[in-house]
């Protein structure tokens, strides 16, 4: 099952409002107070709500009278969600980990300032509308996973220390400097007049390309339309029905421009006689996939703590048995064909026809079933 938000109780759409509604610009932020300690967080994803949040329960250990001023900066009121997690994202954007073992808290056995630190499947139980149970197998949109990122920052900044004062800033940072061993941080609009003790970067990636750049300068540009990023998705939305678009790479993201321009225009998928297909809108652009190896990104299985694959083939005898030979060992001749036959029984134990087939079973198909047609992971140097 792929959980979304619609299957959620509807009062956690009020996650983000309460969110929204303590979001400030540089110019709302009070006066610097001398005797306060300042620390600045830029970048308001998952990764710069998890550096407030250790810093959180480490400050709350020490021993200090000085008030503890936080600056949280993000270019988007996303806090907690970033681009990636957003609560308006189609529910078609769907997470690549099964929801058993996502989770936006470090640890669950340390001292922490919240005793009620819910697991995303914790999460969803706790919070589903309907009767349905939410199992580890499932998967969730990514709208879902920002109101759960998002519950949580509001959870937490409604638990903060008296001693604590946390902004959440709505504002681009343009430059840092180090002047006298503290921090001096720049926007857009301003140079901030407070002087930090500590800033994180948690930005994320960097989406600048200079091949693209260059190519842009050229005459040739001026039938171009070019997009450095596919986020956010709407972005998308310019680019015209049946034209010509090259994407380059073919991972997680790629998966995201596609679904898109396809799903997202009104495209169809669906399953008959155990396979996928499409039916088109007519409103889909032709995609041309690009990338240096040509190798599309494998989708996860569904694997969490105690439902692993074992291997079967490769075991401690296995590796046994290699050590306890005379002479050298040909990678080629002795590891990597186990290697591939390993690879192959677990492909099979998981695709729909050969799933309910046994080990040996399975291993009499692989020996019987014509090589050419075989799964076959290729050693790549």
């Amino acid at each position: 099952m792929i959980w979304n938000s619609a299957y959620l109780d509807p009062f956690l759409n009020k996650a983000p409002k309460t969110i929204y509604n303590r979001v400030v610009n540089e110019n709302n932020l009070p006066t610097e107070e001398s005797e306060s300690i300042y620390i600045a967080i830029i970048g308001g994803g998952p990764k710069g709500f998890y550096a407030l949040d250790r810093f959180i329960n480490k400050i709350i250990h020490l021993n200090t009278e000085k008030r503890i001023n936080i600056h949280w900066f993000n270019h988007t009121r996303d806090f907690a969600a970033g681009p990636n997690f957003q609560p308006h994202l189609p529910s078609y954007l769907i997470m690549n980990d099964c929801i058993a073992e996502i989770s936006c808290w470090e640890d669950q056995n340390k001292p922490h300032i919240l005793p009620n630190r819910l697991k995303l499947i914790d999460w969803i139980n706790e919070n589903k509308s309907g009767e349905n149970e939410p199992k580890h197998g499932d998967f969730c949109s990514r709208e879902l996973m920002s109101l759960y990122l998002m519950d949580a920052l509001k959870n937490t900044l409604e638990n903060i220390p008296n001693t604590m004062d946390i902004k959440l800033i709505n504002a681009n940072v343009i430059d840092i400097d180090v002047v006298e061993e503290k921090i001096k941080v720049t926007t857009s609009k301003k140079r901030l007049p407070y002087q930090y003790e500590s800033t994180i970067i948690c930005t994320g990636h960097s989406y600048a390309n200079m091949e693209e750049e260059n190519l842009l300068a050229t005459d040739v540009s001026e039938n171009i339309m070019y997009l450095p990023q596919a986020y956010p998705v709407e972005l998308l939305d310019d680019i015209p029905s049946q034209v010509d678009v090259a994407i380059k790479g073919i991972g997680l993201t790629f998966m995201d421009a596609v679904l898109h321009l396809t799903e997202g225009r009104g495209g169809i998928f669906y399953k008959q006689d155990q396979e996928y297909r499409y039916l088109p809108s007519g409103y889909e652009p032709t995609i041309y996939p690009f990338s240096r190896r040509n190798l599309p990104m494998l989708p996860r299985n569904a694997f969490w703590e105690g439902n692993k694959y074992q291997l079967k083939i490769m075991t401690e005898d296995w590796v046994n048995s290699l050590k306890s030979r005379n002479g050298q060992l040909n990678f080629e001749r002795d590891i990597l064909p186990i290697y591939n036959l390993e690879t192959q029984l677990a492909f099979y134990s998981h695709v729909h026809s050969t799933k309910e087939l046994s080990d040996s079973e399975i291993l009499d198909f692989i020996d019987s079933f014509d090589s050419s047609k075989l799964f076959f992971h290729k050693c790549i140097d």
